[in-house]
């Protein structure tokens, strides 16, 4: 056990538990048998009970760590691609169009320039722009986001 204060406390149990119990114990003809067994009983419920508890409190640790933030960052992750949305559909409406035919269809500039019968450079330039705008947005929101939450 290691510690001596527990080490009392488990012989005061055992002890107080003896005298109010004394009158349904039977005759004890080896009192010394009787209590070595007695007290190696209670040490080993103590142990038990004590890896119970580590074992618990491991899993709930375990819990926090990994499951709980999980949870936590998938929900936190979803309002900020929400947040991301917002300030996208925030955008001109051609600049949005061309940002999206980028980042969400994944096509190249040429496609895009070809699609909406637009220059590559326009695209280009509306891409840039579409990125500095989202970028100075977002960086503000995500500060905002991160520390109020």
């Amino acid at each position: 056990m290691g510690d001596l204060e527990e080490v009392k406390d488990v012989l005061q149990e055992l002890f107080a538990n003896l005298w109010t119990k004394r009158a349904e114990i039977p005759t004890i003809i080896n009192l010394s048998g009787y209590l070595y067994t007695a007290l190696r009983n209670r040490i080993f419920n103590i142990a038990a009970h004590k890896q119970v508890a580590s074992k618990y409190v491991e899993s709930l640790q375990t819990f926090i760590n990994e499951d709980h933030c999980i949870a936590d960052h998938l929900i936190r992750e979803k309002e900020f691609a929400l947040l991301i949305q917002k300030e996208m559909d925030a955008l001109p409406p051609r600049m949005r169009e061309v940002f999206e035919l980028s980042r969400k269809s994944g096509l190249s500039h040429k496609e895009i320039a070809n699609q909406l019968e637009i220059s590559e450079q326009t695209v280009s330039k509306q891409i840039t722009n579409a990125i500095k705008t989202l970028k100075v947005r977002l960086s503000i929101l995500f500060i905002l986001f991160f520390l109020l939450f």
